[in-house]
């Protein structure tokens, strides 16, 4: 079987793991390009192999199922960066809101000192939500 008709068949397979996999964080192109991928790089290593049928090796499934789960997580931890930032932002709005409601002089020593963070760590939030109004 030719490599081309065993990607043609395999299609329905990759279409299969997209289906499962669309709604855990991915695109589906994404997802597409990563089987693909993998696809590829397994028909490199048994290239020297005529009797290599990628829809009867087991072992691709895997491979394939292995890669999904990895571009999943690194999507997952992209995502989970973003969202502690949106909750220090969100913190340091209402430490802001805070200090103005008590009369307090907002500057940056009395923001970090009721936040409980460094002034690094600070300027890092403010620079963040700075660059979102741009």
């Amino acid at each position: 079987m030719t490599k081309e008709k065993q990607l043609k068949d395999y299609e329905k397979v990759i279409e299969f793991y997209i289906k499962i996999y669309k709604d855990r964080g991915v695109s589906e192109d994404k997802l597409r390009e990563v089987c693909y991928k993998k696809t590829e790089e397994l028909f490199k290593q048994h290239k020297d192999n005529p009797n290599f049928n990628i829809i009867k090796d087991i072992k691709y499934d895997w491979f394939i199922k292995n890669e999904i789960t990895r571009t999943i997580i690194d999507n997952t931890k992209h995502l989970k960066v973003d969202t502690e930032m949106v909750e220090k932002i969100n913190k340091y709005l209402r430490t802001v809101r805070l200090l103005k409601d008590n009369n307090t002089k907002v500057n940056k020593n009395a923001i970090s000192e009721k936040m409980n963070i460094s002034l690094d760590e600070l300027k890092e939030i403010e620079d963040f939500y700075k660059s979102l109004d741009k």
